[in-house]
């Protein structure tokens, strides 16, 4: 599957990061932690709104996830639980097998799921795209990502990131 691979200075995305005009109504909460609740809602979600998707999230595997220092950012629109974004020291395919980013105080974004099966504003995922690249700018000096070039959404949220897309694998 074609893709595309990211190598951010965060120093730079910081200025394309925080010129986007967040929507108030959406509110971000990391955790570090295996939340069970939160992580049920939108593996439900998930389950009810992509039924085909055979390697889908499963409370095992988000587990597992926590266990190799994978981490979330959830995204809650008007107070109810709406999305979740996927964080990482090193970069993975599955959030469970890791290997290191070439440089150090880097952060691997990607997994973003938006809850298909509610009514959400058309701006949902380019808003929580946004504000995860705010905060990785915020916490880390480098920033890397995969984009599937099918992954409409991920495009979108990346298209002022554009600069920043490597020509040589770090994978």
């Amino acid at each position: 599957m074609p893709y595309l691979e990211y190598e951010m200075p965060t120093k730079e995305g910081i200025v394309i990061a925080e010129s986007y005009n967040y929507n108030s109504e959406y509110i971000y909460r990391v955790s570090k932690y295996n939340e069970e609740a939160p992580n049920a809602h939108i593996i439900e979600s998930i389950k009810n709104s992509l039924p085909l998707w055979t390697t889908r999230p499963t409370m095992e595997t988000v587990k597992e996830r926590f266990q190799n220092g994978s981490f979330v950012m959830y995204q809650y629109y008007k107070g109810e639980l709406s999305g979740w974004f996927w964080l990482n020291s090193e970069f993975t395919h599955d959030w469970i097998e890791t290997k290191p980013l070439p440089k150090p105080n880097s952060i691997y974004i990607g997994g973003m799921y938006k809850c298909l099966d509610q009514k959400l504003p058309a701006d949902a995922a380019m808003d929580f795209g946004s504000y995860v690249m705010k905060y990785c700018c915020e916490n880390y000096e480098y920033l890397y990502a995969i984009i599937e070039t099918w992954n409409k959404a991920s495009v979108r949220v990346f298209k002022d990131y554009q600069k920043f897309i490597l020509k040589e694998s770090f994978i």
